[in-house]
């Protein structure tokens, strides 16, 4: 019979393979504040009040462990949009707030095998943000996006 896995639950051992061999972990952790629990069935509602503060703790100690970490989304599940509160998360589990950025970049782009994106940089596609704020200060910002620039236009502009 094959192990049984749950997602988002990482003992010590998971973690130090991961590390070891490179392997990506793409959290969709912010799921976790963002889901009415009130609102599941009780059977499911049990499982999440059991496994969400493990997978949280399972990400401190994946990120303290050195695991790459590149940035998911459950956004289908919440409302679009919220995804940068995922960032936030990160921070909280023990990222700098340079790490957090970089997990939604340079980190994730690693992670899909592209080599066209990730960075500002001539010659690579970039799409482009504007928050209202120092990031490195307060990665919160990103919950505030006020431009958006995708392929070259102007999507979102105040």
């Amino acid at each position: 019979m094959a192990p049984s896995f749950t997602p988002g639950i990482l003992d010590d051992e998971a973690i130090a393979l991961m590390k070891d061999r490179g392997t990506y972990l793409v959290p969709t952790t912010y799921l976790a504040d963002a889901i009415d629990l009130q609102a599941l069935p009780p059977p499911i509602r049990a499982k999440a009040e059991h496994v969400l503060p493990i997978a949280r703790e399972s990400l401190r100690k994946a990120i303290a462990a050195g695991v790459k970490v590149a940035f998911g989304t459950d956004a289908a599940v919440y409302r679009h949009g919220h995804n940068g509160r995922e960032l936030a998360v990160y921070v909280a589990s023990g990222m700098t707030p340079l790490q957090a950025i970089r997990s939604a970049t340079m980190v994730a782009t690693e992670a899909l095998g592209v080599t066209d994106r990730g960075a500002l940089e001539a010659g690579l596609l970039a799409d482009i943000i504007a928050v209202p704020g120092d990031p490195l200060q307060d990665v919160r910002v990103f919950e505030q996006v006020r431009f958006v620039m995708a392929a070259g236009r102007i999507v979102v502009q105040p």
